[in-house]
């Protein structure tokens, strides 16, 4: 009993110093208190004080420095981020997925990882669901984002270990202590639709993932949200595609705008981009011109557009911009601040999320010369000063493009001939990147219907 009672206290005294570290009480490469004040401090044995230093130590808390003391270390663990899929990496089916993980590589630094690891849900002993189990229950990580509803890993140590923070992206079915920070699609819904009342528009087909309750909220809100505005969709011009079989997203299209109909849709919506390919493919067999007869609003993660077959608007959402807000709400959780519940991320068009990505670029060269500067002073001082001018350039890596990413051919079907649009995004590399089948699980990620919240 007297030992299992030791085991948990010299766990507590590393786990409430930890927090003090990750707090900032105790910061990178300051002397912590003597061995002596810390047994004051909580009552104990100098045996229990050297067991709790050797588990920080091992996590890479700490270090010692024989007679000089024992300092925190200069390079915290708590700075790599975990990034966790429910799919093998080798299912790519979700463009929001594929986004992620890309988007994720990019944003690591050598101050700052972002680590991917997949399968997290389905399986407990796959190799990185081990992995992320023994950097949550060692506390190595700074939290572990979900990209998607956590539901499936309720009561494993990845959602129910103490003292680690966590995100999630999709927000939860069930009530969960987890912030959320989400695209705001319905915001989405509504930019796509001011785009086309303020072209003149008034009849919108839309075309969607087929998760959609004909009679659910989405619908109505949808329909709310389109006469408010002056537009007209009927319920015959909403159709729906499985992620699985895209090309069905081709055949609806085609019937959608074919020639001699009546009174045909004037505008189309689509709302998930894993269906732009092959919608607008069937948008050019229908003949139509576009945009003359029909504008088609697509929606798009930003920089990663999927191909479109004819021209196309693009509204989404910045990717990088929402991995930024899942870390900074993990780093108010490390403070030990209260982060909000509820983030939702707005909506850009193509024009914002150029503008966005020149401010960027701005910034990353205002960054780039006072990092040059603190680097100057400090060969000049031979002095730590610099430390702050790369914190700076931590911080302010929100919203940078930096690097090219690999692109790879379309494979969610063959489409007709012809060239396809991308449209130009300054701000950053366009990727296209394969779509290949796969079983989806816990739900379509970023899809309109699943993700709405009227």
């Amino acid at each position: 009993m007297r030992a299992e009672s030791n085991y948990i206290k010299y766990r507590g005294i590393a786990a409430a110093l930890r927090a003090k570290i990750l707090s900032g009480e105790f910061k990178p490469g300051t002397r912590l208190p003597t061995r002596e004040a810390l047994i004051r401090q909580f009552d104990t044995t100098s045996v229990t004080i050297q067991k709790a230093f050797d588990l920080l130590a091992d996590q890479g808390w700490i270090r010692a420095a024989g007679r000089r003391g024992t300092f925190v270390s200069e390079k915290l663990p708590n700075r790599c981020y975990a990034l966790a899929f429910p799919w093998p990496r080798q299912i790519d089916t979700s463009q929001f997925y594929r986004a992620l993980w890309q988007q994720a590589e990019q944003l690591t630094t050598p101050q700052r990882q972002i680590t991917c690891f997949y399968e997290i849900g389905s399986r407990t002993d796959t190799e990185d669901y081990l992995r992320l189990a023994d950097l949550v229950r060692s506390h190595r990580l700074a939290g572990v984002i979900f990209a998607n509803n956590p539901f499936d890993v309720e009561g494993l140590p990845v959602l129910e270990e103490p003292g680690v923070a966590r995100v999630t992206i999709i927000a939860p079915k069930a009530p969960l202590p987890v912030p959320f920070v989400g695209p705001d699609v319905a915001a989405f819904c509504g930019k796509a639709l001011d785009v086309l009342a303020a072209a003149g528009r008034r009849r919108v087909a839309v075309i969607t993932l087929a998760q959609v309750e004909e009679s659910g909220p989405w619908l109505a809100k949808l329909f709310e949200m389109a006469a408010a505005r002056g537009l007209q969709i009927q319920r015959a011009w909403v159709q729906a595609a499985p992620l699985m079989a895209p090309q069905w997203a081709r055949h609806a299209a085609e019937v959608l705008f074919q020639a001699g109909t009546t009174a045909r849709p004037d505008a189309l919506l689509i709302t998930d981009d894993n269906l732009v390919p092959e919608a607008t493919a069937g948008v050019r067999a229908a003949g139509v011109r576009v945009p003359e007869d029909v504008r088609a609003i697509v929606h798009t993660n930003f920089p990663y557009p999927t191909p479109a077959a004819v021209p196309v608007t693009r509204v989404g959402f910045d990717i990088s911009h929402l991995l930024e807000l899942c870390i900074e709400r993990i780093d108010q959780q490390c403070r030990g601040e209260q982060p909000p519940m509820h983030t939702v991320l707005p909506p850009l068009s193509e024009a914002e999320y150029r503008q966005r990505g020149a401010e960027s670029n701005e910034a990353r060269a205002q960054v780039s010369a006072l990092e040059t500067s603190h680097q100057s002073r400090d060969r000049s001082s031979n002095s730590h000063d610099g430390d702050g001018g790369r914190r700076l350039a931590v911080r302010c890596t929100a919203f940078t493009r930096s690097g090219p990413l690999q692109a790879g051919p379309l494979q969610a079907g063959p489409l007709q001939a012809g060239p396809l649009q991308t449209g130009p995004l300054q701000a950053g590399p366009l990727q296209t990147g394969p779509l290949q089948a796969g079983p989806p699980k816990g739900g379509t990620p970023n899809s309109f219907p699943t993700s709405f919240r009227p």
